[in-house]
């Protein structure tokens, strides 16, 4: 016969599994949120992607070519594309190519992959951010980062499949910081970091800001055994010089760019671009106030959570590395190219990468507003008379209402993906016709007697829009 479960065990039970579903829920809710953004984007990439080459994409068809050859050389992989070496992007298109006949749509599954991979990084370092403060409830910034992640903003990058470089030089550079900032450093952490930073390196010229920020990020990293930060400090200047003297070997400026000393013609205009490029994610009406404003804002809260011990140099360490990785992009991006205009700052493109900037300070804001009520329960009354008392509510109302111009930005970037496959159809109809409207093939790539040219190796090769044709037709 079945002994009755005493009554104390009863209670037990009933209490763990009802703060299982205080738990689990909240924990559901925000995962089911965060799949809001990249079910968005997956449809409008699903629906208005045009299976074409567009614009670059032309200059990557000669490759195809060899590739098919047999002549392809590791020269030809190495070689500039503008200012970058976009070594690791190229191998994974061309391996695409090969597996499908070059449908751009593999190139854009790609894109949201490494996407996901930078939400999985950055969610994995928030929470460990979140536990250094003594937080170990529900992660809220998980639909957050999520939002800004898959931001709409960046639709040219979504539904452009060359833009890999750049969401793979962000991934690299989010996953090797996220090591470098690894609790427990060890030499394995130091070997990926390296590893990541070649890659981030040779998929978009901006990764070499990289590599002085892990050197600032190793500087700063609590170690007590001085040796061994010295060990590693020196073992990392001496990989970023490899890799730095590799990259800048027989490297020539592209002769259609501006001179790189137009920042000292305009330094106005400088400052411009680079507060522009930084506030574009928002969609501010005024990119630049925006841009400035968020620096002032990541400079005050770092202050305080350190200010008020909040938080150890080491949990501010990722964020800090973050936004700087932007900040550095954008005053490397100015030197190039703020010689065609403040206007260009803006371009949906630098998004991708202005985004952690904005990840950065969002997140900075919640861990001090969650640090700061996380102090407040566990003072009394007379306690909390002073100013961590008075945190909390402009915190969180300032991360609201940056959080409210991120999903307003992406909200009005979305017709944009309508446009581009209005503008590209008609043309990609023209292509595989041929029928000479020069017009509608500009809409594809400035250059039509280049690519005339290289539409007939797309053809002999049964490529993109020739796919489906039989040999001979």
């Amino acid at each position: 016969m079945r002994k009755p479960t005493p009554p104390s065990k009863r209670r037990d039970e009933n209490g763990k599994s009802a703060l299982r579903s205080r738990i689990l829920g909240p924990q559901l809710l925000c995962w089911g949120l965060a799949l809001i953004p990249l079910g968005c984007l997956i449809y409008l990439v699903a629906r208005y992607m045009v299976d074409v080459p567009f614009w670059d994409q032309w200059e990557f068809v000669p490759l195809l070519e060899k590739s098919y050859q047999g002549t392809l050389s590791l020269g030809d992989l190495w070689a500039q594309h503008n200012e970058h070496r976009i070594f690791f992007p190229k191998i994974i298109m061309l391996l695409l190519a090969r597996a499908s006949g070059w449908k751009i749509s593999y190139e854009l599954a790609v894109n949201i992959l490494f996407g996901t991979g930078i939400f999985a990084a950055l969610i994995c370092q928030i929470g460990r951010s979140k536990k250094s403060i003594g937080d170990h409830g529900t992660n809220w910034l998980i639909p957050v980062v999520s939002a800004m992640v898959f931001s709409l903003n960046q639709w040219e990058n979504w539904i452009w499949g060359w833009q890999m470089q750049v969401f793979l030089n962000v991934l690299a550079v989010v996953a090797g910081i996220v090591f470098l900032a690894r609790p427990l450093f060890r030499w394995r952490s130091f070997l990926a970091a390296s590893l990541f930073g070649i890659v981030a390196t040779y998929s978009f010229a901006s990764g070499i800001a990289y590599w002085p920020i892990g050197f600032l990020m190793l500087l700063f990293r609590p170690l007590k055994d001085r040796r061994t930060r010295l060990l590693y400090i020196i073992s990392w200047l001496l990989v970023t010089a490899a890799v730095i003297a590799s990259y800048l070997y027989d490297y020539h400026k592209p002769q259609s760019h501006p001179s790189l000393t137009a920042l000292f013609a305009h330094p106005l205009e400088y400052l411009e671009y680079l507060f522009s490029y930084l506030g574009k994610p928002t969609g501010a009406d005024n990119p630049f106030l925006a841009g400035l404003a968020g620096l002032v804002v990541l400079f005050v809260t770092s202050f305080l959570l350190l200010r008020l011990r909040f938080a150890a140099v080491q949990a501010l360490l990722p964020y800090l590395a973050f936004s700087l990785y932007s900040v550095s992009c954008a005053m490397l991006t100015g030197v190039g190219r703020v010689g065609f205009g403040t206007v260009q700052a803006s371009s949906p493109r630098y998004v991708t990468i202005a985004n952690l900037f904005w990840i950065s300070i969002l997140a900075l804001l919640y861990l001090l507003a969650k640090a700061a009520l996380l102090r407040l329960k566990s003072q009394g009354r007379k306690q909390r008379q002073n100013l961590k008392a008075y945190l909390p509510l402009p915190v969180f109302a300032l991360f609201a209402l940056f959080l409210g111009l991120l999903l307003r930005a992406s909200a009005e970037a979305a017709p944009n993906f309508r446009d581009s496959y209005e503008r590209l159809s008609p043309a990609r109809a023209e292509l595989r016709s041929g029928a000479g409207n020069n017009d509608l093939l500009k809409a594809l790539y400035p250059y039509v007697n280049s690519l005339k040219a290289r539409r007939a190796i797309l053809k002999k090769y049964h490529l993109s829009v020739f796919r489906d044709r039989a040999p001979g037709t």
